[in-house]
């Protein structure tokens, strides 16, 4: 990954497919995901630990408020 990246860390339980179809719609620059583990919660779900790298800062920006904020 060349040049300067933009990248968030998050848990989730949400499909990666549907992550990625969003920043597919939605980036304007390239971005890139990697699974950085699994865990285990106490009702037995697995709980995704990713992170996103963006080429653009907007980007990301984008991705938090559409994913974090509430």
């Amino acid at each position: 990954m060349p040049g300067k990246k933009f990248g968030i860390r998050f848990r989730t339980t949400r499909s990666t497919d549907q992550i990625e179809d969003w920043l597919d719609k939605n980036c304007t620059a390239r971005w890139n995901i990697t699974l950085a583990g699994m865990l285990e919660d106490s009702a037995g779900n697995f709980i995704k630990q990713l992170i996103v790298y963006f080429d653009a800062n907007r980007d990301r920006e984008k991705f938090s408020r559409h994913f974090f904020a509430h």
